[in-house]
């Protein structure tokens, strides 16, 4: 579905009966385009999302399901030696956080203790993290990153940034010290930075309790950006915008004017000209497109394309009789089931 098409389904959404079996719909569209992108996460470390599961209760198997990708990883490495290149980072780390100029004291100062009091004041005298150690200050610096990110200034943001660099050279000397897993780690680090692109979007302002919608996913795209200028996102090259941008064109927001003309076009389109209270309009514009959107239909777009165009004149005429009256609705409803249910 184009977009288009899209703008048509959006004006559909204000006819009565017709208007709210496409709006619930749209909401089953909402919540396989998750359970998709979801599964995007979990795909590279081999997993996917239990059937059932949604909103809030898959964002938290998605967290659960990619930080036990990372916890297996450490136990079959069982200790981490810390190397020359990563002190050499937290040296240079620490320098940078020095020179900061867009922050304010306090968060210099917090990135500073960061550094100094979650990682190098946890290595061991000689430098060898047990699995459970390296896991406790990835996860510390996970929670520190999200923290700043979340806060609504550019200050806290960057110092996000600041912390994700430090957990990244953690990861990297663990990639050092463990070669033969490099190819479980690329896999665990991929489905980490899809997870953070779902997080943020099913915690943007407006999601409904975790449910996340395409242009809510695309903000978070963006945001993940980490290139110069934001150079990637714009080049439309950064990590899941493709797959956002494509949700985003076949599932675009609801009709978004008064549209009082655009909708009484529709509804006469859709009941014949007669309005969509008149129990006599021949649905001469109704589509089989929109077919599977009537409360009685449950059908795929193929199934409703071999439906003989009488009943397509049909469901129209009944369309309009649903509108009428609930207890009308009600009686006709299973009659329509039994009259337009196409054959194998």
């Amino acid at each position: 579905m184009g977009n288009t098409a899209k703008t048509l389904e959006d004006k559909l959404t204000s006819i009565p009966i017709l208007g709210s079996a496409i709006a619930n719909s749209q909401k089953k569209s909402i919540g396989e385009f998750n359970t998709a992108t979801i599964n995007k996460a979990l795909a590279p470390i081999g997993k996917a999302l239990p059937k059932g599961l949604s909103g809030r209760d898959a964002i938290a198997y998605l967290h659960d399901a990619t930080s036990n990708a990372y916890t297996t990883i450490l136990n079959r490495v069982g200790t981490v030696q810390a190397d020359a290149p990563f002190i050499q980072d937290m040296a240079q780390l620490q320098a940078n956080i020095g020179n900061m100029v867009n922050t304010t004291p306090e968060i210099r100062a917090k990135l500073q203790n960061i550094v100094q009091d979650e990682v190098l004041n946890k290595l061991p005298p000689n430098g060898q993290l047990e699995a459970s150690l390296f896991k406790q200050i990835d996860s510390r610096l996970g929670s520190f990153s999200r923290e700043f990110k979340g806060q609504n200034n550019v200050y806290a943001n960057d110092a996000g940034g600041v912390v994700a660099e430090l957990r990244q050279s953690l990861r990297d000397m663990l990639r050092r010290g463990a070669p033969e897993e490099a190819g479980a780690l690329d896999a665990a680090d991929r489905a980490f930075a899809i997870r953070s692109r779902i997080t943020q979007a099913a915690s943007s302002l407006g999601a409904n309790e975790g449910v996340f919608t395409p242009a809510q996913l695309l903000n978070a795209v963006k945001s993940g950006d980490k290139s110069k200028g934001k150079r990637a996102f714009a080049q439309g090259d950064a990590l899941l915008q493709d797959f956002a941008d494509r949700a985003k064109s076949v599932m675009g927001s609801k009709y978004p004017d008064s549209g009082t003309a655009g909708r009484g076009i529709l509804a006469a389109l859709v009941t014949g000209g007669a309005g969509v209270t008149s129990p006599v309009g021949t649905a001469a514009g109704l589509t089989a497109a929109s077919l599977p959107y009537l409360p009685f239909m449950r059908l795929t777009a193929s199934e409703a394309s071999k439906i003989p165009a009488k009943s397509v004149q049909k469901l129209g005429q009944l369309s309009s009789l649903l509108g009428q009256s609930p207890v009308t609705a009600v009686t006709t409803a299973p009659v329509a089931n039994q009259l337009f249910q196409p054959k194998p």
